[in-house]
């Protein structure tokens, strides 16, 4: 045997012994296991011995394909000195891919370069995934994905091969703040688990870029219909780092890997770790997921405190739930789309997590209409006098008109909601978002627009539905724009089921015209004849309904919306049991001005409100059973500083507002909300009813319990 060959087996028994634990004591003699261990008495022809084997080395075949020629570089048992050369062997084996060098399986008889198989690349990286890899792979896996973005504009890429009917989508998300600072996000999001729960194992690798992060080491999560979303964090680019990376190449190279995937029982936060997590943040022995941190103190000064006593189990079963469903919609952004974002966001302002919510709040942010209304400073009260804008000025010295393709599907939560950058008017920008609303009549296409302009504008709004690029709708309202109420909501459609098959096939668009001026007014009403001020108030978008107010005054309104946001609404609107019950117009005991101020908060999401009126409004939410109302004014209550923290507290028992008795009781989350209350005043609120986050039979329990 030759004796070079020799002393490379010979080592590479020694490395076996040692990777499963055997010493060094015996180092030096002679190995008796070792069948190419030195024996004078063996192998020896002159004593009869037959010679021994020889090894014949493999031959490298003109015509050996791609596949073969990654396994003669990683031979199955190679040694230490294989393992250092992968990486380089590895690039060599690309280049050849690349066309770089020679590459010694083409046909000698041909002229032409070979081409490798479509998704050859892919498939060499799965063998070098495999090979690299000390956690063992099971067939298919792992899945890599390959793409290349441009760092200034948003893009998607598409899997090349589902795996068990799931699929993903990898989109890039651009970001400008300045002319001297970009950054981008990426996004991955699953589709096809239909009502099953998958635990994924994945990671991503960004290339050909200085960034102000590394490669992402492998995260675990568990997907399922309801959390299908995975968002990697910012990748910034700033000044010069930003400059030199332009000059040498606009894109990001990304592999995005699958290295496993199984099917599980149920979607659970434990035992998930999360990208760029630093920290493993535990409930008792229940729940342990690892998270970064970093990303939720942002928000709370105080999560060091909260995050003990989640371990120490001092916060009930329903408080570690509504952080756990918080973390992942701030790190995932879970739950876009669908109705219970609404309490948990609510539930992550009662924890704490009030502070620095503007570093979302950007027209190009991705958080659609829905949840940035819900932002704590989307609800405020306003001093001035009401002063009313008569008219709109036809000379409008700024606007924009856009038409969006609709891809939207009500059926798939992921697919509900469709968010789009208003084009730049001026210093004017925006964002609208379309989405749906299911009611017991069908479902309702609506859109919210959230606006960053310059000064009070009065904003003119025209929307326009097209089916098949044939315009099938028409409706014109108007609101004014400050910056203490910056969103525009209307009712696009009342889908039909002709309408949401067009939809399905992407053959359903709708246009916005949008005109903006200068005002020094407040306030500004739709009329159903724009020329004759002395018609009924219209709400924005479609009526087939009407509101009479004890003023003698009528509003317009969509019946199906208002009625899924007020039970009493509701049952007035199609309740036909009652004889005043079931009809197209029903009466409401109050003056139009509050009954207008209601309404604006179910359609807009935002409003500035008068102070002295806010009262009123509260009783009237209370009357027609409207959660989004309550919620509204409870909001602008409880961070506002033009309540005394006693008054806050007694609107908070009197009108039942949960956030303000939570905050009451537990000050030590509260950051930006908390209520300076003596003791005394807070023993008012000191147990909590059954239907509050930390009460009811899953509620907090005495410390010496637990």
């Amino acid at each position: 045997m030759d004796e070079v060959h020799r002393d490379r087996l010979r080592r590479r028994y020694r490395l076996r012994r040692l990777r499963r634990g055997e010493g060094r004591a015996n180092e030096g003699q002679a190995d008796p296991q070792d069948p190419l261990a030195e024996n004078p008495e063996e192998g020896n022809p002159a004593a009869g011995d037959a010679p021994p084997r020889q090894i014949r080395p493999r031959r490298v075949h003109p015509r050996r394909n791609w596949q073969d020629e990654v396994w003669q570089i990683f031979p199955e048992d190679g040694d230490m000195d294989d393992g250092d050369r992968q990486d380089d062997d590895a690039l060599q084996l690309m280049g050849r891919m690349n066309g770089d060098v020679h590459r010694p399986f083409l046909p000698r008889e041909e002229n032409h370069r070979q081409e490798p198989p479509q998704n050859g690349l892919e498939q060499l990286e799965e063998q070098l995934e495999r090979r690299r890899s000390h956690r063992p792979h099971e067939l298919p896996f792992p899945f890599i994905t390959r793409g290349e973005f441009n760092i200034s504009r948003s893009m998607i890429k598409e899997c090349s091969k589902p795996w068990n009917n799931i699929s993903w989508t990898i989109k890039y998300e651009a970001k400008v703040v300045d002319s001297n600072c970009h950054y981008g996000r990426f996004f991955v999001t699953f589709s096809g688990m239909g009502e099953n729960a998958y635990k994924i194992i994945t990671s991503l690798k960004i290339t050909k870029v200085t960034v102000n992060t590394s490669d992402h080491i492998e995260q675990t999560l568990i997907f399922d219909k309801n959390h299908r979303t995975l968002m990697f964090p910012d990748i910034m680019l700033t000044s010069q780092s930003r400059v030199d990376h332009v000059m040498n190449s606009p894109h990001l190279n990304m592999i995005f890997t699958i290295h496993h995937a199984e099917k599980v029982d149920e979607f659970t936060y434990d035992g998930q770790s999360w990208p760029m997590s630093d920290k493993w943040v535990n409930y008792l022995d229940k729940c342990a997921v690892r998270m970064n941190t970093n990303q939720l103190h942002v928000h709370n000064p105080h999560l060091d405190l909260l995050l003990g006593d989640l371990k120490i189990g001092i916060l009930s079963q329903n408080e570690a739930k509504a952080f756990y469903e918080f973390a992942g919609f701030l790190c995932h952004r879970w739950y876009i789309g669908t109705e219970k974002l609404h309490d948990i966001l609510v539930n992550g302002f009662k924890l704490g997590f009030t502070e620095k919510w503007d570093l979302l709040d950007t027209p190009d942010s991705g958080i659609d209409f829905n949840a940035k209304a819900l932002l704590p400073f989307y609800h405020d009260f306003l001093e001035e006098e009401p002063k009313q804008q008569i008219g709109f000025e036809t000379n409008s010295p700024s606007g924009v008109c856009q038409i969006f393709e609709l891809r939207m599907n009500p059926k798939e939560v992921h697919c509900r909601t469709q968010v789009e950058t208003m084009r730049f008017a001026r210093e004017h920008r925006g964002q609208f978002t379309f989405y749906f609303e299911d009611t017991p009549k069908g479902t309702l296409l609506m859109m919210g627009a959230v606006f960053k302009l310059d000064g009070r504008q009065n904003a003119k709004m025209k929307i326009t539905l097209f089916e098949h690029g044939v315009k099938k709708a028409v409706n014109t309202s108007y609101r004014i724009i400050h910056e203490q109420q910056r969103t525009y909501g209307t009712v696009v459609a009342h889908l039909s089921e002709e309408q949401l098959t067009i939809l399905a096939k992407n053959k359903l668009s709708v246009g916005i015209q949008l005109h903006f001026h200068h005002t020094d007014a407040n306030f500004i009403h739709t009329f159903r004849h724009e020329a004759d001020f002395s018609s009924p108030y219209m709400m924005p978008g479609p009526c087939n309904g009407w509101i009479e107010c004890n003023d003698g005054k009528k509003i317009g309104v969509n019946k199906e919306f208002v009625s899924k946001h007020s039970y009493q609404l509701n049952t007035l609107f199609n309740n036909n049991m009652f004889a005043d019950c079931g009809l197209s117009t029903i009466k409401v005991n109050e003056a139009s001005d509050i009954v207008l101020y209601c309404l604006e908060i179910m359609y807009h999401k935002s409003l500035a409100i008068n102070f002295n009126n806010f009262k009123r409004i509260l009783d009237l939410a209370g009357y027609w059973l409207s959660d989004t109302i309550k919620r509204y004014i409870e909001m602008a209550v409880v961070h506002t500083d033009k309540i005394d923290p006693a008054d806050k507290l007694e609107l908070g028992i009197f009108y039942d507002l949960d956030m303000i008795k939570y905050v009451a009781r537990h000050p030590e989350y509260a950051s930006s909300f908390n209520l300076n209350i003596s003791e005394e005043e807070r023993a008012c609120v000191a147990i909590p009813a059954g239907n509050e986050l930390d009460g009811g039979p899953l509620g907090r329990q005495p410390v010496e319990n637990l």
